[in-house]
């Protein structure tokens, strides 16, 4: 089995503004929180879980058919969040997303690799639409300062970010962090 999961990737061009929002973060919280390295960044759009290899080519199939009639679309004004006030163990930029279509073809994508891949235990929750940007550290879960996060800038209004192409991903969890690996990343052309 290989652990996997559906993004968005964010272009190279659009990280600036986050990597500003990171570094911030990071002289606010040094040892506290493990941050996430640019590279890394992405926003996922379903956690698939593990699957069997064998069935990564159902998962590519499906994205490229879907990825004629996805929209593609752009967030901005995201705002600095705490996964939980009473103990916070991620730091991420949350956006709210407009596009019905977006939520659309997520509900549409759980319901078809459920009939394909009947296995997967697949989140139907709300989409959170979020940018993880650190992780706190486990020594550190039960006594953070919460209230630091407004010495990082929140105005993220320029951080606008697009999503045109989606990003199948294999994840290979090690003690240094994650390793995530593409298995396909396709353009969108829906929508335009």
């Amino acid at each position: 089995m290989i652990r996997t999961f559906i993004a968005y990737e964010i272009a190279e061009t659009q990280k600036d503004a986050i990597q500003e929002v990171i570094e911030k973060g990071q002289s606010a919280f040094p040892r506290e929180i493990k941050w996430v390295e640019p590279e890394n960044l992405h926003f996922t759009y379903l956690f698939l879980g593990d699957i069997y290899p064998a069935d990564q080519n159902i998962v590519c199939e499906m994205l490229q058919k879907y990825a004629a009639t996805m929209p593609v679309i752009s967030i901005k004004d995201g705002k600095l969040r705490w996964n939980s006030v009473y103990q916070p163990k991620v730091a991420w930029i949350e956006y709210d997303i407009q596009s019905r279509d977006f939520l659309k073809f997520r509900k549409k994508m759980i319901y078809e690799l459920t009939q394909e891949l009947p296995y997967l235990a697949l989140d139907t929750k709300e989409y959170r639409c979020h940018l993880t940007l650190g992780r706190v550290r486990k020594e550190y879960i039960e006594n953070i300062d919460i209230t630091k996060i407004g010495e990082i800038d929140q105005n993220l209004s320029k951080a606008e970010i697009t999503f045109d192409n989606l990003t199948f991903y294999q994840s290979h969890l090690t003690t240094k962090g994650p390793i995530y690996t593409k298995i396909i990343n396709i353009k969108l052309s829906g929508g335009n």
